[in-house]
């Protein structure tokens, strides 16, 4: 009974040994399948892989870092090559001053950058702003002063003093007080409103005639350092920086800001820089039109007189000009620098054969045009004015007090910037 089972067990255990191998052998065979598939799959990610880095490293070829790479570094004159608001404006109020036979005011540059932030930022606000504070200069712009009765209590006390002084007795007072004058300023008169409105347009006018004229006649200084900058973007040492100016971003072109920057470079630097007129023809015929046509609407909404401190201080929003008046300076626009896009300068850019994240500089007065540009994917500083110290300038990349070394701008500071900002660029792509 026991062999008879054993024999069966002996025969069960065959046919499992034998299920066992087929099994096996099924496993052996599936297991040698997906060896071929994984090895196929790391055939074909290895194939990827490598196209991949064959790519990459055609993209790095292309990005690779070189210190003869060449660079182009747009220059925005307004601001930049040209103090236009402090050796500009001011000097032109104060010529327009003497001009109407106003001796007694002359603006000094820290009155004057005060002035255009607690005036609006327009000739005529600054204009009122200072009149209003320090008196206008004629008799018939000044304020109306009248007579008027004094109260009951100051009679009486004017009646005892002209008595026996002081030790007058109050029941002396016979008669009832007697009425006194003194002077009170009555609110203007509109017709005293009227000839300042025609004073202020008068010195306003007399002002922009002057600024026409100290343009066309080259009295309108470059900043200092900005020519020996000039001289270093250009000069053989530099033969791979390429310069384009752009004009009339803070100026109208019937100014002759531009022309007057040109003048002051000279004929053979103004030949080697390539020059925007406005920053409608930096934009390019694609989009000179929708430039414009932004340019124009702007114009429409912009207050009468021409806004002349769109970005006095940058962050600096408040300051007063001894009143309880206090203007912020973040309403201050232009539509023209407003009008310089980062399609613009993403634009002009590859029109003239440059990587604008990689190749190119911006230099600029504002931080709206900085902001463009930074947007645009270049790299942009703002170099401040006297009028612009102390103040912030968030969406610009770099901020510097002018030219030359110690701080100022060099050409050599700005290829070690684009040297920094090469190899980051070189790294990401990595």
């Amino acid at each position: 009974m026991m062999r008879t089972t054993f024999r069966g067990m002996t025969s069960s255990s065959s046919f499992c040994t034998g299920a066992t191998r087929i099994k096996k052998c099924r496993n052996a065979s599936a297991a040698i399948d997906t060896k071929n598939r994984r090895r196929r799959r790391r055939t074909r990610r290895t194939r990827a892989s490598k196209n991949d880095d064959d790519e990459e490293e055609e993209e790095s070829s292309s990005l690779e870092y070189t210190l003869d790479r060449p660079l182009l570094v747009i220059v925005e004159c307004d601001g930049v090559m040209i103090d236009v608001q402090t050796a500009g404006h001011r000097v032109a109020f104060n010529e327009a001053f003497k001009k109407l036979s106003i001796t007694s005011t002359d603006w000094t540059p820290t009155e004057y950058a005060t002035l255009l932030r607690s005036g609006g930022g327009t000739a005529e606000g600054m204009i009122e702003r200072y009149f209003h504070f320090y008196g206008y200069p004629r008799a018939d712009l000044r304020d109306e002063v009248v007579a008027e009765e004094n109260d009951m209590e100051s009679a009486y006390e004017a009646y005892l003093r002209r008595q026996q002084g002081a030790n007058a007795k109050e029941d002396t007072f016979m008669g009832g007080p007697q009425a006194g004058k003194s002077p009170s300023v009555q609110p203007p008169s509109d017709e005293l409103k009227m000839r300042r409105r025609e004073f202020i347009q008068q010195v306003a006018e007399t002002k922009d005639e002057t600024f026409i004229e100290m343009c066309r006649e080259g009295r309108l200084p470059l900043r200092q350092g900005a020519l020996a900058f000039m001289d270093e973007c250009l000069t053989h040492s530099n033969p791979d920086v390429k310069v384009l100016l752009v004009g009339e971003t803070g100026s109208s072109p019937e100014e002759g800001v531009l022309s007057a920057c040109l003048t002051q470079l000279g004929e053979l630097r103004a030949a080697g820089v390539s020059v925007a007129g406005s920053p409608e023809t930096l934009a390019g015929k694609d989009n000179y039109e929708d430039a414009l046509y932004k340019r124009i609407e702007s114009d429409k909404k912009k207050k009468k007189g021409e806004l002349l401190a769109p970005e006095v201080g940058g962050d600096l929003q408040r300051q007063n000009f001894n009143s309880d008046v206090v203007i912020d300076s973040s309403m201050f626009a232009t539509s023209r620098r407003s009008s310089l896009t980062r399609a613009a300068i993403r634009t002009a850019s590859e029109r003239e054969g440059f990587d604008v994240e990689f190749d190119v500089i911006f230099v600029g007065g504002s931080n709206s045009t900085c902001k463009a540009a930074s947007d645009a994917g270049a790299y942009s500083v703002v170099v401040r004015t006297s009028a612009q110290r102390g103040g912030e300038f968030k969406d610009a990349d770099g901020v510097v007090d002018g030219f030359g070394s110690g701080g100022g701008l060099t050409m050599r500071s700005l290829k070690a910037r684009m040297d920094t900002r090469r190899r980051t660029l070189l790294d990401d792509a990595a």
